[in-house]
């Protein structure tokens, strides 16, 4: 019970701040939603690992992965969070991928450039360079100072707050089911290929047979032009040989 509730607090304490985050990276709250609930899922099925670990950084880097294989919403069904500062995000999507995390993570989750570069893979003068020119696309952007730009983006997290979201036992049962669920796919899929082999096994068997057969019990396996030419012997080719 301890993992149980060791997970329990992490996701009650962290799962907000990491749906700001993803929210603030993607603009799309249903995107944002299912990534944030599918990196909660995986930090579950792997919580004797991740537990030992930078936990939230984990979370965070699984929900952008869910992001960039997401289809996204099409953008006539798009709903925005109530509260939400349109004009923001807006502004965050005209950013490059790169410049739109940086910034997320140094504003609303709250790291040091050094660390929110880390987190990235970048190298700190990238990373400084990604952020002075991110900050001041959003500035110009928006009309507002580099302060009130940061304002406005840790004001998200308090409008991703009225967003429902399961607990953290949902959470730990349906990456249970869906554990279960790629194991019987695995299984299915193993035995599709084992029955798939069987049968070219057994096509190219007769084959191997003919091959293996001694000469004298090949006899009539000559292809076609053998056997014309043979009935084009005549009295003539038998003397002269």
């Amino acid at each position: 019970m301890a993992q149980v509730d060791d997970f329990d607090d992490f996701y009650e304490s962290t799962h907000r701040l990491t749906l700001a985050v993803t929210y603030a990276s993607c603009g799309d709250q249903r995107v944002a939603d299912e990534a944030t609930v599918h990196a909660y899922e995986h930090a579950w099925r792997r919580w004797d690992v991740v537990s030992a670990a930078d936990s939230v950084r984990y979370a965070r880097e699984e929900a952008w992965k869910s992001i960039l294989v997401s289809r996204g919403t099409h953008p006539l069904r798009r709903k925005d969070v109530s509260g939400t500062d349109r004009g923001l995000v807006g502004a965050l999507m005209e950013l490059d991928p790169a410049s739109r995390r940086l910034i997320a993570l140094m504003t609303i989750a709250n790291l040091d450039i050094d660390t929110a570069a880390a987190e990235l893979s970048l190298d700190d003068e990238v990373a400084i360079e990604l952020a002075t020119r991110g900050f001041g696309q959003l500035e110009a952007a928006l009309g507002a100072s580099i302060d009130e730009v940061g304002a406005r983006l840790s004001e998200l997290a308090g409008v991703t707050a009225v967003i429902s979201m399961p607990t953290a036992g949902e959470i730990r049962r349906s990456a249970s089911k869906g554990e279960r669920r790629n194991r019987l796919l695995l299984v299915l899929t193993a035995t599709l290929v084992v029955l798939l082999g069987g049968a070219l096994v057994a096509q190219g068997a007769p084959l191997e047979r003919t091959v293996a057969l001694p000469q004298r019990e090949q006899i009539g396996a000559e292809t076609r032009d053998i056997v014309l030419d043979s009935h084009n012997i005549g009295t003539d080719d038998l003397l002269k040989s």
